[in-house]
Formats: structure tokens, sequence, C-alpha cells
């Protein structure tokens, strides 16, 4: 997450989104005024949070007074593209290297390196099938399921739509293409769907985010 007190924006990092890219450029605007994952009260207390909070942890951890008054931000990309994408990130990981890593605490080491082993071990129809997947809908609607964020990017245009969206907010910039950052390499996703049984499986467990997904791309573009 993102957070820019001075232009009164909340970015919310849904994984694999392009979020990383996200959060790198507005580090780099904001001049390193402001840091990812800290969190600005107007009393100047600085609160430390997780880097993928979604709505619910931001509603539980910050005070609503001044969460409601913010612009929350959002990228949204195709579930059947983030699933491949997901994938392909943890398959191409080191092992080796998140064990060596001094910046992870151990039980986040442990769940790396656990995921890593079975996207390297088993092929993403097994990954569709066993993998609990975090919903796009946890960074995009509140408990009683009305829409949380004001600006809705599109993972497919992020360059593009973070442009559009930080005029908006007056902020200056200019739109340049962004380098994709934790870039996972892999075929065109519709390949990994040409099974029947993977796509069905797919779809049971994801038709939520799926007609969301759908919905909000009609409504917004």
């Amino acid at each position: 997450m993102f957070h820019n007190p001075d232009y009164n924006f909340l970015f919310l990092a849904s994984p694999k989104t392009g979020s990383e890219t996200v959060q790198l450029y507005l580090s780099k605007l904001s001049e390193g005024k402001f840091r990812r994952n800290e969190f600005y009260l107007k009393s100047g207390q600085v609160i430390t949070m997780p880097n993928h909070s979604d709505v619910e942890y931001l509603t539980d951890h910050l005070p609503g007074e001044e969460l409601d008054k913010i612009k929350k931000i959002v990228f949204v990309r195709n579930p059947y593209h983030k699933a491949v994408s997901a994938y392909f990130y943890y398959k191409q990981m080191s092992v080796s290297a998140i064990w060596e890593s001094s910046s992870t605490v151990l039980s986040w080491k442990i769940i790396f390196v656990c995921k890593v082993l079975f996207c390297k071990i088993f092929p993403f129809g097994m990954y569709v099938l066993f993998y609990p997947f975090k919903s796009d809908r946890k960074y995009i609607e509140s408990k009683s399921g009305e829409i949380f964020v004001d600006f809705i990017g599109r993972t497919e245009y992020l360059s593009s739509d973070l442009a559009r969206i930080l005029q908006k907010l007056g902020m200056p910039t200019s739109e340049t293409t962004l380098p994709k950052v934790n870039k996972s390499t892999h075929n065109e996703s519709d390949h990994y769907y040409n099974n029947r049984l993977t796509k069905w499986i797919f779809e049971r467990k994801n038709g939520k985010d799926i007609e969301i997904y759908n919905a909000l791309i009609s409504q917004h573009f």
C-alpha cells in the first residue's frame, strides 16, 4: 500500500495486479517524502501496515474518520490472467534466494518456500484445484458489499490508467510506459485453460471475482 497525504490518496496493493510497479512509481513521484506501507495520521503518528493490506484490514486498523476522507485507488486484473501470472511467478522463484533473504522473517520464508515448491512440482491444473486464491473483491468491496474504492485502474493499461487517476487527483505526472516489476514469463493465458476441467474448476472457485471484474470493466471503461 502507499499513502500520500499531500494529495490525499491511498493505493491498495492487490497482489499480481502491477502493485509493485505502481508503488515504486508513487514513491519516486513523492521524492522519498512518503514510504510504502506507512499510513500517516493527522496527529503525526505513522502506522506501519502490511504491503497487501486489504479493505477489511484497513478498516480494522485505521481510524474510520480519516480513512473515509481519503481517495482510494486499486488496480484490477483479468482473473484468468492473474492466476497464470501468480503461478509462474512462484514457479520461477529461487528457493535458496528466499531462504537466504535477511529481510524476510522465518514464518514468511516457510510459507513462500512451500508455495514455490508446490508450483515447481505440480502443473497449473493442480494449482487451480488446491490454491486458495486471494480475491480481488477484498481490495474493492467493504464488508457490506459496497464499493470501497474511488478509482479503479486496469493492469492491462497500467501506465495510462495510473496517469489518468493521478491527473484527477491533481498530482503532476507524465504518461510514461512504466517498467513491469516481478514479471513472470509464460505463454498466453488462454493456453493454460485449454483443459476444460481446469477452466471449469477455476470458474467454480472464482466465479464472484470474474463477475465483479466484468461488471467493473463495463461500468468504468
